[in-house]
């Protein structure tokens, strides 16, 4: 027995069926359905499905707490990638109340300006004088503290609040860059905002580009960080949306690079100022293993195809000494991470940037400072 349960939800019920038998039933409608092909205006649509399986016993106090169970086990499959299926939990239960913990409170800091930004320097490996710093996103909950920055953005794409909490991360970024000039732009230096990949959109980018232009001097102070996942969408023109960004004087950087399918042959069709080697990419650099090796032997590659294309490479995840040095060796000029310093509140990363202002510092100074 079957029947719609809302929206693109249906609710199928098989009686007298075990958890195996329901699993085949699952896997046979997944394929039934990929297999179907529809002719939509010239173009061919195919069908995934996301389906959560539980079995009703007289445990259960009703037939909504069931449905609720069931509800459970598919938002699992869709947080697995979508087109399986999953069986319902007592953990399930757990994640979803923890869920939604959450999603009250991101809606509570934008409503009550709970979100907050640390600062972490880019520092010139050669100099170790900053160059600039990443705005990271901090949530600080009245009764909790500072939440972890990865639950948050998590949970924001999940939910769609990512795109209300990148608007307030730009103009926070804005403001920042306004009350602090002295610390940016008239010190050649910048402040790095992340954008997410949804809000690369021809409507948003304009209305940035219109705030960067009123503000040109700020705009020069600004770097705007976006993924691999919005460099390659099909469904924008990125290259032009970006190029238009550009004309402000702001600049662009591509993020996480190293961990997907990015490569300097497709980065020349857009127009990237500056790279970031993944962290994931940087650790380990000088163990004597093939991986490491072979990671050495691409991040010098690296460094040699972006310094023709004229663009810049920071290092991030720099956690001692040795990935320092292997790094300065291996042609990356710019590097981020615990070493030089942590994310710091505003007031304290500007001091720490000031202390190294002018001639280079000793390397023993970067673990004083960073304590």
């Amino acid at each position: 027995m079957s029947g719609r349960y809302g929206g693109e939800e249906f609710v199928t019920i098989l009686p007298d069926t075990t958890i195996s038998q329901a699993l085949v039933f699952a896997e046979r409608l997944r394929l039934r359905l990929a297999a179907a092909v529809v002719d939509c205006q010239g173009k061919s649509l195919q069908f995934t499905v996301s389906i959560g399986i539980s079995q009703y016993d007289d445990m259960l106090e009703s037939h909504p707490q069931w449905l609720a169970q069931v509800d459970q086990a598919m938002y699992q499959s869709k947080q697995s990638g979508k087109n399986c299926f999953s069986c319902y939990t007592n953990d399930l239960t757990a994640k979803v109340i923890s869920r939604d913990t959450t999603v009250r409170k991101i809606r509570d800091a934008l409503a009550n300006n709970h979100f907050v930004y640390y600062l972490q320097p880019i520092v010139d490996m050669q100099t170790l004088k900053p160059m600039g710093a990443e705005a990271l996103l901090r949530l600080n909950c009245p009764n909790d503290g500072l939440m972890s920055p990865a639950e948050i953005i998590k949970v924001a794409e999940e939910t769609g609040l990512i795109g209300q909490i990148t608007a307030w991360g730009v103009a926070e970024g804005l403001a920042l860059s306004s009350r602090a000039q002295k610390n940016l732009s008239d010190k050649g230096r910048y402040i790095s905002i992340n954008l997410s990949p949804k809000q690369i959109t021809r409507d948003f980018i304009t209305e940035l580009v219109g705030r960067l232009r009123a503000n040109p001097k700020h705009a020069q102070s600004m770097l705007f960080e976006i993924t691999e996942t919005a460099l390659f969408r099909q469904d924008e023109d990125v290259s032009g949306i970006l190029q238009e960004l550009r004309t402000t004087g702001a600049r662009i950087a591509l993020d996480d690079f190293g961990t997907g399918y990015s490569s300097l042959g497709h980065l020349h069709r857009f127009p990237v100022d500056l790279i970031k080697l993944d962290r994931s990419f940087v650790q380990g650099l000088g163990a004597e293993n093939e991986d490491s090796r072979r990671r050495r032997a691409l991040i010098k590659a690296t460094a040699a195809m972006a310094s023709e294309l004229s663009m810049a490479i920071v290092a991030e995840g720099v956690e001692d000494e040795a990935t320092l040095m292997i790094l300065r060796q291996l042609g990356i000029a710019y590097g981020q991470g615990y070493y030089f310093s942590p994310p710091l509140p505003e007031s304290a990363a500007f001091s720490w940037m000031d202390a190294f202002e002018g001639n280079a510092a000793p390397e023993s100074k970067i673990v004083r400072l960073a304590r």
